[in-house]
């Protein structure tokens, strides 16, 4: 099974599951998963997230905080002091934009596969 079938079955898994980690984002929540599964190439599945996160319209300009955050209809200039200061990323507008990156990235290695 190619890495990026791996990828995309521990992120079908976050999205019927729900995160282990409400405190922690989508790429630790992978990590998680990663650490029950055997063949896991967690420096190409890393890298897999990352093309995945910069192809995505929404995308902050921090590669590494790829969830825009948005307080009063105003983005937040510095996305890692609002992961940071969020309690649960999964909940409100926050948690539903990192829904849709969730929703995007598994769209994507589907039509991958389906090529």
């Amino acid at each position: 099974m190619s890495q990026k079938q791996i990828l995309l079955n521990f992120l079908l898994k976050l999205q019927t599951e729900g995160p282990t980690c409400v405190e922690e984002g989508i790429c630790y929540n992978v990590e998680l998963i990663s650490q029950k599964t055997t063949g896991v190439d967690d420096l190409e599945i890393s890298h897999i997230m990352d093309n995945l996160f910069r192809a995505w319209p929404e995308c902050s300009d921090n590669i590494l905080f790829p969830v825009p955050y948005t307080e009063d209809g105003e983005h937040c200039s510095d996305p890692d002091s609002a992961f940071y200061a969020t309690d649960d990323l999964w909940v409100d507008e926050y948690g539903d934009t990192r829904k849709r990156l969730l929703a995007f990235m598994i769209d994507e290695l589907q039509k991958e596969s389906e090529e």
